[in-house]
């Protein structure tokens, strides 16, 4: 029962996000929602500059140079602020990428692909073939779309890649392979950690020890590594420095619509349907055996974005990719899990009646 009133309850709330959002979104008569991939629209966005910036620390870290000198100096010289210390994104995808090139990284982004495609038609074998075959599909389609020059040296892009992959994983039997890959994650891009804070708490509640500790050491060792980040930063850094305007955001649901299309299929459609496409994978969702986990990120995460998110952090959304969309193969469960409650209250409430009338 708290299944069935799990699937009915997301999926009311994800009709009404949709429909809040579709209603809500600003006239874009000079700039339609989303209408190309990822590719084709950094091209034309201001956020250019994130990538090219990425691209020009790692070839100075790769010809031997301090990964925080060279961010400080290329931060200035392009009027990138350095307050607060996490403008200065973490060291570890600058070092990767110095080490093995572009085109090392384009090996790596397919390979995770594959391994992610490989974990999820597995982590789906109680559903149907063509629920599993429609679930990897969405992922490659989606996964495959976002590995783009553009988005390699995006930290964005490796962070929900990796996500992808532990979600993959069965928290109870699998749990190291889980962690393993969301710390990963989580020394990429920080917002991770929002991850591993869900993995923790339904860790908690189920008392699986082993996997708690597991998950603490892992947000110590973080938490170390982000000290030493802001230390990092700090030691470079000038009071003449820039501030980043806050991120405040405050865009509600619309800005999922938005940001989701501007980097994914969903651009190519009505702004109506991209909206009821872009919530409905929260209702798919909630008809795995094991749920919440994805349901607390997806939902958090997609609160981050709808509260904090500025305009011109659309990119925050890969987070979520390329899993999020592989919800929408997933409906039919949750549907089929709506109607078994509706007809269970019918049985029940026939026997009733029918016991009344033989009494």
């Amino acid at each position: 029962m708290q299944a069935r009133l799990l699937c009915l309850s997301t999926t009311v709330l994800a009709l009404a996000l949709a429909l809040a959002s579709a209603l809500l979104q600003p006239d874009r008569t000079d700039a339609p929602v989303g209408l190309t991939s990822l590719a084709a629209t950094t091209s034309d966005l201001p956020e250019n500059r994130d990538t090219q910036l990425y691209r020009a620390i790692a070839a100075r870290v790769a010809a031997g140079e301090n990964y925080y000198e060279v961010a400080a100096e290329l931060h200035r010289e392009r009027s990138y602020p350095l307050f607060p210390f996490f403008t200065v994104r973490l060291p570890t995808l600058a070092h990767v990428n110095a080490a093995i090139g572009s085109s090392g990284l384009f090996v790596a982004a397919w390979l995770l692909l594959l391994g992610a495609i490989l974990v999820w038609f597995r982590a789906l074998a109680d559903h149907g073939l063509v629920t599993r075959t429609l679930a990897v599909a969405l992922l490659a389609l989606g996964g495959a779309a976002t590995i783009t020059p553009a988005a390699i040296v995006l930290h964005e892009f490796w962070c929900g890649l990796l996500l992808t992959i532990a979600m993959g994983f069965q928290p109870r039997k699998e749990w190291p392979m889980q962690v393993a890959f969301a710390a990963a994650a989580v020394f990429v891009r920080e917002f991770a950690v929002l991850f591993l804070l869900a993995m923790g708490f339904l860790a908690l509640i189920e008392r699986r020890w082993r996997q708690v500790a597991a998950i603490a050491g892992v947000i110590g060792l973080f938490a170390a590594f982000l000290a030493l980040h802001y230390l990092a930063v700090v030691e470079v850094r000038l009071p003449a420095d820039l501030q980043s305007p806050p991120w405040t955001g405050l865009r509600g649901p619309t800005a999922l619509v938005q940001d989701l299309a501007r980097v994914s299929w969903l651009g190519l459609l009505p702004i109506p349907l991209a909206a009821l496409l872009t919530f409905l994978p929260l209702a798919g969702w909630s008809s795995l055996a094991r749920p919440m986990l994805p349901i607390l990120w997806f939902a958090g995460f997609g609160a981050v974005i709808a509260l904090f998110a500025r305009p011109n952090n659309e990119y925050w959304i890969l987070t979520m990719l390329p899993a999020y969309l592989v919800g929408l193969a997933m409906i039919g469960s949750t549907w089929r899990c709506i109607m078994q409650t509706g007809i269970s209250r019918g049985r029940a409430g026939g026997a009733a009646a029918f016991d009344s009338i033989q009494s």
